[in-house]
């Protein structure tokens, strides 16, 4: 209710001329807001002064004569008697107010949210009038999570946690319309009948635990982890099946469902104390067992596969910038993890340390790290790469996004350790480019933009960055990756070394790329 809304609803409540239909939402304010009881007490006391003063007024123009003494001590006794009366209504009825709040309290909030440090987003509400405070959605209200993870929690006793890049909005107290995002469901008993709704699909529980995935670039999916839900697609044939715990379904074109691997790593079940990451050691002796740890890890051993185009692979582990290392030695061998790496809409920082050994003959051409599909669009690559490419003085580190790439200045082939970070922000330039910030040693590094020939892109317009790492031919996070994807770059026969290697699904600023240089760990003191 707004501030003229309230005086006028009070002025009408005094003057006896306050509908029923009204009363109940001032009612409300009331009950709510103690600047609203404030303001009724001094109108109910304004008004009782003027209704005395018209009547003194009427009594001197209508030249009424003298009141005697004794009447005049009646009336005085009788108008202490009311004013008396009054002021004791009034404080019953604030009294009554207050005790009404606090036996009877306000309902919940239909959701409460809490954001995981590092996480940006925006909230709008369909009103801004009546918007709640800071940690709630109503009825109405949307909220864009550009990076980070946030923790839902229902009046209804369902819980959520979403991952960025999200977009949703709370349609009514058990519905949520999810535009985007990954969102993993807790739904307790007594609210049976919670349903998420995608642009393809819908889903409603039927008390479980299960996810949904809907993102611009992959069909809808719903994964079950426990009791059943029911899934109706909203398109074509709206095709409709119950699903139970451990399978899981995406749509299709058409508008059916179609099966696919149930998988609970996908999913944050917790709020994480940081942004979602991954990281690799290397300090395992044994590549059998090189695993990954992480908020994103959830505790599984997750292992690297060494691997070749041709022959046997000869990944192996090596001294480390801190502890053990990740070293090849040709240009054929490869590691690849079972982690699908962030895709064009997410934000994410790339850093690890670097060492390439001196060599006297031709420059190499090397994938260092990357994920995604090559080769497969029109205007280029569907790829994230950090590579080495030749430059006057040696080799340089150089980054692949989409169909455009940068190429950085400094040579690194000197036999050091180098800390090599890159950012990428999910903004663009004001040309239009995607925003990349490359760090090499602590230090922003220079770089050179070039784009694929074929882009027909305009100066200025926007250009959408597209990764595919979910379909058929897409690699997951792979090191060394020259070797996955055969024939991209020259043989080569230089030792080099990789080390602490972390994937964080969001934009660092400086003083975190510093604190992680310094520390090697994440989060680290500065965040």
């Amino acid at each position: 209710m707004s501030p003229v809304q309230l005086e006028t609803r009070i002025q009408e409540l005094v003057e006896g001329a306050l509908d029923e239909e009204r009363w109940p939402e001032l009612r409300e304010e009331l009950i709510r807001s103690e600047e609203a009881r404030r303001i009724y007490c001094a109108h109910a006391r304004m008004h009782a002064v003027l209704e005395r003063r018209v009547r003194g007024l009427k009594a001197v123009l209508a030249h009424e004569s003298l009141v005697p003494v004794e009447q005049f001590e009646q009336a005085r006794n009788r108008k202490s008697f009311r004013h008396a009366t009054l002021s004791a209504a009034a404080a019953l009825v604030i009294a009554a107010l207050v005790m009404w709040r606090v036996i009877l309290p306000p309902a919940p909030a239909a959701l409460a949210f809490e954001a995981s440090p590092g996480s940006e987003f925006t909230l709008t509400h369909a009103n801004v009038e009546a918007a709640p405070k800071g940690g709630e959605l109503e009825i109405g209200s949307r909220l864009v999570l550009h990076q980070g993870v946030m923790d839902l929690t229902f009046a209804s006793g369902v819980r959520s946690i979403v991952r960025a890049p999200a977009d949703f909005t709370l349609t009514s107290g058990d519905r949520l319309q999810l535009e985007e995002g990954i969102a993993w469901f807790r739904v307790p008993e007594k609210a049976v009948g919670f349903r998420v709704t995608t642009s393809e699909l819908q889903a409603t529980d039927l008390g479980t635990e299960f996810g949904v995935i809907s993102k611009p670039d992959e069909a809808d999916q719903v994964h079950v982890f426990d009791g059943r839900v029911e899934v109706v697609t909203r398109g074509g044939s709206r095709t409709r099946q119950v699903l139970e715990a451990d399978q899981a379904r995406k749509t299709t074109v058409v508008g059916t469902l179609t099966g696919t691997k149930a998988d609970p790593g996908r999913f944050l079940t917790e709020l994480p104390s940081a942004l979602p990451y991954l990281h690799w050691s290397f300090d395992e002796p044994n590549p059998e067992e090189w695993r990954v740890d992480g908020n994103l890890s959830s505790g599984e051993n997750s292992r690297l596969t060494p691997g070749a185009h041709d022959g046997a692979s000869t990944i192996e582990s090596g001294p480390g910038r801190f502890n053990r290392a990740l070293v090849s030695s040709d240009f054929d061998s490869f590691a690849a993890s079972d982690r699908i790496g962030p895709d064009g809409r997410t934000p994410f920082t790339l850093a690890y340390w670097l060492k390439v050994e001196p060599r006297s003959e031709s420059p190499l051409r090397l994938v260092v790290l990357g994920w995604g599909t090559r080769f497969e669009a029109p205007g280029g690559d569907l790829a994230f790469l950090t590579h080495l490419n030749p430059v006057e003085d040696g080799n340089a580190v150089g980054i692949t996004l989409g169909d455009t790439w940068w190429q950085g200045i400094t040579p690194i082939d000197d036999g050091e350790w180098h800390h090599h970070a890159v950012v990428h922000t999910g903004r663009h330039t004001a040309s239009g480019d995607p925003e990349v910030i490359c760090y090499l040693d602590g230090r922003r590094e220079p770089l050179a933009r070039h784009e694929d020939e074929s882009s027909d892109r305009d100066p200025g317009e926007a250009h959408p960055v597209i990764l595919d790492t979910t379909g058929p031919d897409a690699a997951p996070v792979t090191f060394f990756a020259s070797g996955k994807w055969r024939g991209q770059a020259n043989p080569h026969d230089s030792r080099i070394s990789l080390d602490e290697v972390f994937l964080i699904e969001g934009a660092l600023g400086p003083p975190q790329i510093q604190g992680l240089l310094q520390s090697n760990h994440y989060p680290n003191p500065s965040n």
